[in-house]
């Protein structure tokens, strides 16, 4: 049996567009509590890196170790993509287009995903790409 072009475009489009019908899922993580980490930075003030922040993210999106609280998880990944981090970018991306802790907002998922984009963010670059398609907070680039 063979497929038209089109089906298979459409198809093609409808396995990338997975981003649209499920919210992020974040990886198990094992950190010290929020308040090792604040202890740790009033020792020494580097001590919070990007990565902790990431991580403290997650714990306060999932409720892991802390009551879950999505607008704290937002406050988290804004610092980290802030100082450039394309992972906490892209997160923040999924944040704003499903409104998980922030007002829903498609334009700013498009400028964080821009953001994580310009960074090399391959996942990043797939929602971009898809909110183009179908014109989710961006005008809509490719006509179908």
């Amino acid at each position: 049996m063979q497929l038209r072009r089109s089906t298979l475009v459409v198809l093609s489009l409808a396995s990338q567009a997975l981003f649209l019908l499920t919210p992020p899922a974040l990886p198990a993580q094992n950190i010290a509590p929020p308040a090792l980490l604040d202890s740790a930075a009033a020792a020494n003030p580097l001590a919070r890196t990007i990565a902790d922040e990431i991580r403290l993210a997650g714990d306060y999106l999932i409720g892991r170790g802390v009551t879950r609280d999505p607008s704290q998880a937002a406050y988290w990944y804004r610092k980290a993509a802030d100082q450039g981090d394309p992972n906490a970018q892209n997160q923040l991306g999924y944040l704003y287009i499903w409104g998980i802790g922030v007002d829903r907002d498609e334009a700013q998922a498009a400028k964080w995903f821009t953001r994580a984009s310009g960074s090399g963010s391959q996942p990043a670059k797939l929602n971009l790409a898809v909110m183009y398609i179908k014109g989710v907070g961006v005008a809509r680039d490719v006509p179908f």
